[in-house]
């Protein structure tokens, strides 16, 4: 069975429900051994997860159990790192472990979508995109925003991340602390995410909250794409 190691981080009470929720479904998973991490910087120590001490305050939370993944990592086929709202899938593992054969310095990757819209997407904030592959004859997209709340990567690659980070709190670019924590795997290895995986879903990683989206009004919705969309 493929063993997977799976880091949450929560700084925040209100998103409770979501950590409880992930938990529960990543405990449920058939066709993986996870292992779950989990670090809250508020009263919070679930039954089936391994809980790391809080020491980071604020955004700086989200790399709190980065140590314990450098640490961990060998013993693992894939590494997962989400924030406390955002809903990996089996059918997500499948999608990397199918295409993590790539060129080294590629990775497959994801969009944070909330129900059929891609939450990174929407006019009129452009590109959307920094090109288009074909890669044994499938197309991908490689978007302009690298964020996605989360990454999955293989023990192979995440050990080539390490030797170019600091697992300590910090920034690169114009990205925040918390988003530094998940995107900067992406300055490593070009991210590249196919496109009949947006159709599926395999490609998609769900934004519990649904907070970009319930903040739009409805006739403003047509601004998002959509998973559907045909990426000339």
């Amino acid at each position: 069975m493929i063993n997977v190691l799976i880091s949450i981080t929560s700084y925040d009470k209100n998103k409770q429900k979501y950590v409880k929720q992930l938990i529960d479904t990543y405990s449920t998973f058939k066709k993986y051994n996870t292992t779950i991490v989990l670090s809250c910087n508020y009263d919070y120590k679930p039954f089936g997860s391994i809980n790391i001490p809080a020491t980071f305050t604020d955004w700086n939370h989200t790399f709190q159990n980065k140590e314990y993944l450098k640490e961990n990592y060998k013993d693992y086929d894939l590494i997962v790192e989400t924030d406390d709202d955002v809903q990996v899938t089996e059918t997500n593992l499948d999608y990397y472990l199918k295409w993590k054969h790539l060129p080294v310095d590629l990775i497959p990757g994801f969009l944070v979508a909330e129900g059929d819209y891609l939450i990174s997407m929407k006019q009129p904030h452009f590109p959307f995109l920094d090109g288009k592959l074909t890669i044994e004859g499938r197309q991908w997209i490689i978007p302009h925003s690298s964020h996605s709340n989360s990454f999955i990567v293989d023990k192979e690659r995440y050990g080539i991340f390490l030797q170019t980070t600091d697992i300590k709190p910090h920034t690169i670019k114009s990205y925040s602390v918390q988003t530094t924590s998940r995107v900067e795997i992406y300055n490593t290895f070009k991210k590249v995410v196919l496109i009949s995986g947006i159709n599926d879903d395999s490609a998609l990683v769900q934004h519990l909250s649904m907070k970009y989206s319930n903040q739009t009004l409805s006739f403003d919705k047509w601004k998002f794409l959509t998973k559907y969309h045909d990426f000339p």
